[in-house]
């Protein structure tokens, strides 16, 4: 090696570790942004719940919320209004960004429990705050509708409820996580037999039972807490104040409708959207054992090398799992969300951050702007849940139509090819033949013994 390649060398090596310093540095310019961003979210979230639980307090107090706000309005005049407010909202952005920094899985005992408590308490403020909201909205669209006046019974009703939404929050919190850490180990099961390539009956019986484990028992439960959360937070359609001085009677049928729509679309999203994860859950179940199944099948089928003869129990056990492949292989496949549900869910999800938006704007604006009418929230409302249900059904429309016309392009393709030559029956002798003959089995392949599997027929001999 001549010196001028050396020299070259040694000046591409600064090069490389300078480029490498840079990309490292832009990188974590980019994290420093999407911390600082998301931080000042949460710091945003965390002002208005400690500004909105002060408001909350007084509303429980007085039980009037005309009363309430006038009094709020007094009480930050003073010292002590100015110091507790800014004291209790610099304690809760504090206590929620640290939070969200920390990991939950950090060796510091104190930095652990501000993760892990921080979503819990974060759940039972919005769950007292949205309910008393939600309450106080349908007591008075009641009194607005003539129906009855039950608005004396505001407070303690939104005391019941919203205690019952924060136990409800707690414990949905508490089974979702410990339904996510399940579902993680039987991920990484999953991964582990799929890299087993032979393995014996003691390994598959010490699979089998790590694998069973009893969340099935959370299934009633869990519809249970998701029904119930659907149903009180279903009545908080951010609809604000109603007052009868501003709204005429098309309004209020206007704003009843939304208020019923809301609560039946938020209802059934919750339900459904329980169903649909303890269905995935179930088909991950059913993926391992599709998957034992098949190891167990390999076993079987590596004991039959060189044998003349396959033994009775074997064959009993070889039809037992071809069935069990052929029944639980449609469930395998990935579940088609309804567009209707999906219509609904893009529909609350853009209702509600938009709403979040206009609140936060308001919330942080210098200038003191006049805050939307029930009847513009109810419009946005029926807006957004129209929007996204005629674009979920006209996407599905288009997938099935385009699915459709694959289908028959793949269809004309193997008309024109013609049929094969030889019948799957024939092709099942040819692979029985292989069995039978212990020399041609030890040369087959575990793809090859798997197809005889599939495509042997009940009752007919191996």
């Amino acid at each position: 090696m001549t010196a001028s390649n050396k020299c070259a060398k040694e000046h591409q090596k600064p090069n490389y570790l300078y480029q490498l310093a840079k990309n490292t540095d832009a990188a974590g310019r980019e994290l420093a942004k999407k911390f600082y961003f998301h931080s000042l979210c949460v710091a945003i979230d965390s002002g208005k719940l400690s500004v909105s639980m002060i408001r909350y307090s007084f509303d429980v107090f007085l039980a009037d919320s005309d009363l309430a706000a006038k009094a709020m309005q007094e009480w930050l005049k003073t010292t002590i209004g100015i110091t507790t407010t800014a004291s209790s909202a610099l304690a809760l952005i504090t206590f929620s960004i640290l939070a969200n920094h920390w990991k939950t899985e950090n060796s510091n005992l104190f930095k652990h429990y501000v993760a892990i408590t921080w979503p819990y308490v974060r759940d039972s403020m919005k769950g007292f705050r949205n309910t008393y909201r939600g309450v106080s909205s349908y007591l008075t669209l009641l009194h607005l509708l003539n129906i009855q006046d039950l608005r004396q019974l505001t407070v303690p009703l939104a005391l019941v409820l919203g205690g019952s939404s924060v136990l409800n929050r707690i414990w949905f919190r508490h089974m979702s996580e410990r339904r996510q850490t399940i579902l993680a180990e039987h991920k990484s099961l999953l991964a582990d037999i799929q890299a087993m390539t032979v393995p014996t009956s003691e390994q598959i019986a010490a699979i089998r039972i790590k694998r069973n484990v009893e969340y099935g028992q959370m299934n009633i439960p869990a519809l249970l807490s998701s029904a119930c959360s659907g149903v009180i937070d279903g009545l908080n359609p951010y609809i604000g104040a109603l007052t009868m001085l501003t709204l005429t009677q098309s309004m209020l049928m206007f704003i009843t409708a939304f208020c019923a729509i809301y609560f039946l679309t938020y209802l059934t999203m919750r339900i459904y959207e329980e169903i649909n994860l303890q269905r995935q859950l179930k088909n991950l179940q059913t993926e391992i054992e599709v998957t034992l199944c098949q190891k167990e099948i390999n076993v079987i089928l590596s004991k039959l090398v060189g044998a003349k003869e396959v033994p009775e129990n074997l064959r009993n056990q070889l039809h037992q799992k071809r069935n069990f492949l052929i029944q639980n292989a449609q469930s395998l496949k990935k579940p088609e969300i309804p567009p209707f549900f999906t219509g609904i869910k893009n529909g609350l999800a853009a209702y509600k951050y938009i709403m979040l938006t206009i609140s936060t704007f308001l919330f942080l604006s210098p200038i003191k702007f006049k805050p939307l009418s029930p009847t513009n929230r109810a419009l946005l409302g029926t807006t957004a849940l129209t929007t996204f249900l005629t674009h979920a059904f006209i996407t599905s429309y288009k997938c099935q139509t385009k699915q459709e016309k694959n289908s028959s392009q793949t269809h004309k393709k193997k008309t024109a090819r013609g049929k094969p030559t030889s019948p799957v029956r024939n092709t099942h002798a040819f692979w029985s033949t292989k069995i039978h003959h212990s020399q041609r089995y030890g040369k087959c392949t575990n793809k090859e013994r798997l197809f005889l599997i599939h495509q042997q027929r009940p009752g007919h001999p191996i």
